[in-house]
Parts: C-alpha cells; structure tokens; sequence
C-alpha cells in the first residue's frame, strides 16, 4: 500500500505549478498534474493565433513580423513548459527521460509514450517520493 498522498490538481493548479517549475526537470509530477498542463498549453495555444488575426485586421503590413515574434515567444514558453512536465511524468512512472526518444520511431513511436504517459503512478522510486501536493 501506498503511503503517498494523492494529489488532485485542478486546470488553473496545474498551468500554474507547471509555470512555477518552469524548466525544472527533476522530481515527478501525477497525470492530473501532466493532462491539465497539457489541456491548458492547448487552451493558450489559441491566445497567438487570435493576436495574429487581430493584428492582421488593424495593421496588415506588420502582421507576418507580429506573428513570427509571437509564434517565438509562445514555442519558447511552451516547450520550457511542457518538456519538463513530460519528463516529470515519466519520472512518475518509473521510467527515464531517454524515453522521449520513442517519438523519433514512426507510427508506434507516439502511441509508446502515450502509454508510457497514462500509466499509473507509481510507488516511491529513484526519482523520489511521490508527487508534490499543488500547494507546494
């Protein structure tokens, strides 16, 4: 039997511990936490798609330049954002961060680390205890 909490995030929890561990690749991180990172990247992903029409409609000859800072921007924050939480939920599941590598194998490479993904959590492993609580 488990003696780790379990720990419910919530979407607004979850986009917010992912920004405040930002880059940080150590530790593990639960499916709540990693699936509502990933709905709330998806969400803002929207966000430079709509600034990009909006700029387009007002100033159309600064619209590619407008929209090639943001689509930087957002690549940047995004990928320091969901990278880190993907290995944290590979850490959650026992596995290492070399498991990334499976998208590079065509057709079953991403559904490998689908599942690697949605496994459970795991009991305590090399990577630690389990899951930080959202308030931490």
């Amino acid at each position: 039997m488990s003696t780790t909490p379990t720990v419910s995030y919530n979407l607004i929890n979850a986009f917010i511990c992912g920004l405040k561990r930002f880059g940080n690749y150590k530790g593990r991180a639960c499916r709540s936490e990693y699936w509502f990172m990933m709905l709330a990247m998806l969400i803002f992903s929207i966000l430079p798609i709509i600034c990009c029409v909006v700029v387009e409609m007002i100033i159309p000859d600064v619209a590619p330049i407008v929209g090639l800072v943001i689509g930087i921007i957002f690549c940047f924050v995004f990928f320091n954002s969901v990278l880190p939480v993907t290995v944290r939920r590979l850490h959650d599941t026992g596995r290492s961060d070399w498991n990334l590598l499976w998208v590079l194998v065509p057709y079953i490479g991403c559904l490998v680390l689908l599942i690697f993904l949605c496994l459970g959590s795991g009991e305590p492993n090399r990577y630690g205890e389990g899951p930080a609580s959202p308030e931490a």
